[in-house]
C-alpha cells in the first residue's frame, strides 16, 4: 500500500496535465492523475481498440500506461508499452519529474530498440506494371498492425490502400506516384514513406528497381565495347607484316 501511494504521487507529475484530441485517451489520464489505475488501464485499451487514434495520441497513451503498469509492479507490462513508445518516438524527452522506475526502465527499453521505427520501400516497373513492396524496420515489440500502400497513375485519384504491396498497372509512358503508412494501435500512424503531399515518384520509362538508371550495365557495355575495338586494332597491327602503317586519329562524324 504504501509503495502504490508513493507512486501515485510519481504518477501525478508523470504525465502532463493536458487536454487531449482524443477522448478515451484524456479520461484515462486523468483517470491516472486520481489514482483510479483500474479505470485508466479500461480506458486505454478502449482507445486501443478504436481506430481514430493520432500519433500524439498514442504517444501519450504508451508513456501513462507505463506509468500505471509501474504503479501497479507490472514491470513485465511496463516494458512492453515501453519499447513500443521507443521505437515510435526514439528521442522521447522524459519529464524530470518522472519517477526513477520510469526513467530508468525507458533508458532500458531505448537502448533494447536502439533504432527508431521507420518503413521501406521499393518498385519495380516490368512492361506496363509497376509493383510497390514495403517492410518495417526497427519494430521488436511489435508496434506496427499493419502497412497501407497508396497508389495512383499520373494525375488519376489516388487508388484505394492496398496492404504492404500494390501493382499499378501502367504504361511505360505514364509517371506512378505512391506513399505509404504504417499503422499501429488504435489506427495510428506511426510511420510514414513518401505522402500524398510529397509521393514518391517511378519515373516515366524506367525500367530498373527503385526508379533508378541501370547505370551499370550501361558502363559495363561501353567498356566490353571499348575492348573489342581495342583488340581489332592489335590484331590489324600485328598481323598486317613490317610495311603496314596505321595512320591517325581519324576524323569521326
Amino acid at each position: 500500500m504504501l509503495r502504490t501511494a508513493i507512486l501515485s504521487l510519481a504518477v501525478a507529475w508523470a504525465v502532463p496535465s493536458l487536454a487531449l484530441a482524443h477522448p478515451l485517451v484524456d479520461e484515462g489520464v486523468r483517470r491516472l492523475h486520481d489514482a483510479d489505475f483500474a479505470g485508466a488501464l479500461q480506458l486505454f485499451g478502449d482507445a486501443e481498440r478504436s481506430d481514430d487514434l493520432t500519433r500524439a495520441d498514442l504517444v501519450t497513451l504508451l508513456e501513462a500506461r507505463a506509468t500505471v503498469h509501474l504503479a501497479l509492479d507490472d514491470r513485465l507490462s511496463a516494458d512492453s508499452d515501453l519499447r513500443m513508445l521507443a521505437a515510435l518516438d526514439h528521442d522521447h524527452p522524459v519529464s524530470s519529474a518522472a519517477s526513477p522506475d520510469f526513467t530508468e526502465a525507458f533508458e532500458r527499453a531505448v537502448a533494447a530498440v536502439r533504432e527508431g521505427l521507420s518503413i521501406s520501400a521499393t518498385h519495380t516497373r516490368s512492361g506496363d506494371r509497376v509493383q510497390i513492396d514495403t517492410w518495417i524496420r526497427a519494430d521488436p515489440a511489435g508496434l506496427v498492425r499493419s502497412i497501407r500502400v497508396f497508389a495512383r497513375r499520373g494525375d488519376s485519384p489516388w487508388g484505394d490502400a492496398s496492404p504492404s504491396q500494390a501493382r499499378v498497372s501502367a504504361s511505360p509512358d505514364t509517371r506512378v506516384s505512391y506513399y505509404a503508412e504504417a499503422i499501429g494501435p488504435g489506427g495510428a500512424v506511426v510511420a510514414t514513406i513518401g505522402s500524398r503531399q510529397h509521393p514518391r515518384s517511378v519515373p516515366v520509362g524506367d525500367s530498373g528497381e527503385n526508379g533508378g538508371v541501370p547505370w551499370l550495365w550501361i558502363g559495363v557495355g561501353a567498356g566490353a565495347t571499348a575492348l573489342v575495338a581495342t583488340i581489332a586494332v592489335v590484331l590489324v597491327a600485328t598481323s598486317g607484316g613490317g610495311d603496314t602503317v596505321i595512320d591517325g586519329p581519324y576524323p569521326t562524324d
